[in-house]
């Protein structure tokens, strides 16, 4: 199996999991399409991160909050099905 037949059958089983193609769907986007990743990429420039926080700074603070509530869920997940720490 060459290279190119063995990255097509990848892409199609990734596809099968539900794993889409990466450049079929960067084609699906234009490429100013506002995102998270796009608005944290914008802060590498140092005049950007300095002088222009409002576009990198809502990014930073909701992926903080994703991952505080993503830590809370844990915890409780935790100390629910824990049965050491029930009375």
């Amino acid at each position: 199996m060459d290279k190119e037949a063995r990255k097509e059958r990848v892409i199609e089983l990734l596809t099968q999991v539900g794993i889409p193609d990466p450049q079929r769907c960067a084609d699906q986007y234009p490429p100013n399409t506002p995102s998270i990743g796009t608005l944290l990429a914008y802060a590498k420039d140092a005049d950007i991160l300095v002088n222009n926080m409002y576009i990198w700074l809502p990014a930073a603070l909701s992926i903080l909050i994703i991952a505080l509530c993503v830590n809370y869920i844990g915890q409780a997940l935790r100390r629910a099905l824990d049965a050491r720490q029930r009375l």
